[in-house]
């Protein structure tokens, strides 16, 4: 560990050496007693991917989790995958999450409606095909958001069904009109992030304050 005595707003971290250094993670913590959240993300990655990575259920017990928020799905929408095949590679890692966290709580998140990037093509103004890039809704979307919400409750899972309340279908649109959509139709802006953020926090926060805990 490295104990930083004065209030620090960047650290630079320098490794010399000829061995490979392969850093996992890194965890901030401090004095104050609170919430810790830790958050894991991969470009394209969806429930099988964490599955493939050996010791990821050993490694994150390091961190004790009171509480599993698991945001998948977006990606699974790209894909051709079976209600079958993904409803395994769901088993697959809360198998994995719970034999090492028996005691952790879960919660699945389902996606709301995105863009994807569809090739048309068109005759231009000398009888010549071309193609065309396009977004259009990708409206798979709400079968995989259907498929994890379900999965949930049959398996009485706590789920935050983003998917309907962000609007169901048409949502992609409207978040894209208040600029919380980026510009891949995809990912959110900083302001979309923020929000959702706050949403689910305060969805958790609520749940949990209705409830009572020795």
């Amino acid at each position: 560990g490295i104990f930083l005595d004065n209030k620090t707003t960047s650290v630079r971290l320098a490794l010399d050496g000829d061995k490979k250094t392969v850093i996992g993670g890194i965890e901030l913590m401090a004095d104050s007693v609170g919430l810790v959240i830790h958050s894991i993300g991969n470009n394209g990655a969806t429930y099988s991917s964490y599955g493939l990575i050996e010791g990821f259920g050993s490694q994150l017990a390091a961190l004790v989790p009171d509480m599993i928020v698991i945001d998948l799905g977006t990606n699974e929408a790209f894909g051709s995958k079976s209600r079958e095949s993904i409803e395994n590679d769901i088993d697959n890692l809360l198998f994995t999450l719970r034999r090492h966290h028996p005691d952790a709580g879960i919660v699945l998140v389902s996606p709301p409606e995105c863009f994807k990037k569809s090739t048309r093509r068109y005759k231009d103004k000398k009888g010549r095909w071309r193609r065309k890039s396009i977004k259009v809704v990708n409206m798979k979307v709400h079968a995989i958001a259907g498929i994890i919400t379900e999965y949930a409750e049959k398996h009485g899972i706590a789920c935050y069904n983003r998917n309907i309340l962000a609007g169901g279908e048409g949502a992609a649109k409207k978040m894209q009109e208040a600029s919380l959509l980026g510009r891949d139709g995809v990912h959110y802006t900083q302001n979309g992030y923020v929000l959702w953020g706050r949403l689910t926090a305060m969805a958790l926060i609520e749940t949990l304050s209705a409830k009572k805990y020795d």
